[in-house]
């Protein structure tokens, strides 16, 4: 059997000292983590740059858009004007007035015997139409004024059928002293002022309870 010798005993042991020696392995795993933070820091750093380049493309973008949001804004603010206007205008044509059908109303029940001299309306368009129509006329007859009390309560009672909260009030009714010849006879004349109102409903509100626009008497 072979024998060895280690006459180096003493060096190894002292080499495999300075080896394990704790402050150099202090410095070891310091290094160590030096590293990790400096890795940790190259790693968050291009993550900033990344998003640095990412705001700066977003800017560019917004810069970009930005005129063309104002200018939609301002083009929206004038579709909207002319959409209100447009609302005006249909909802003033389809709620017009038509006075025709209340001047024809007026031919029929005006009598022979009296004549209109003067005629004045009004009419308001806020939900339902209210008309003031201000009747001036002479009546005649053997008792004028019982003729344009006739003419008032016909007024009334036949715009009635066709409109509603029909009112017809004497303003003014006073007897002249003009005559006139009808039937060969000079009659006697009264001069008469007849304020006459009725409502007519809104067209629009009508509508909305049926399939079909209501287009009843207008004006």
């Amino acid at each position: 059997m072979a024998l060895y010798l280690n006459f180096y005993h003493e060096v190894q042991k002292q080499k495999l000292q300075r080896q394990r020696d704790p402050l150099k392995i202090g410095i070891m795993i310091l290094l160590v983590i030096a590293m990790g933070f400096i890795a940790y820091y190259f790693w968050r750093l291009e993550a900033v740059q990344k998003a640095k380049n990412e705001l700066v493309r977003v800017s560019n973008d917004w810069k970009t858009a930005e005129p063309k949001e104002k200018a939609a804004l301002v083009r929206k603010d004038e579709v909207d004007q002319m959409q209100k206007l447009a609302d005006s205008l249909a909802h003033k044509v389809e709620n017009r007035f038509y006075w025709a059908p209340l001047l024809e109303h007026l031919l029929q029940i005006v009598p022979s015997n009296i004549q209109i001299t003067g005629l004045d309306a009004t009419v308001s368009n806020i939900g339902q139409k209210r008309v003031t129509l201000v009747v001036s006329g002479i009546s005649s007859g053997i008792q004028p004024r019982t003729a344009a009390e006739d003419l008032r309560t016909t007024l009334q009672t036949k715009l009635s059928a066709n409109y509603q909260q029909v009112t017809a009030i004497f303003r003014t009714l006073e007897d002249s002293t003009e005559t006139v010849q009808l039937g060969g006879k000079n009659l006697p004349t009264s001069v008469f002022t007849i304020d006459v109102t009725l409502m007519t409903p809104d067209i629009a509100e009508t509508a909305k309870g049926s399939e079909k626009p209501v287009r009843g008497p207008k004006l």
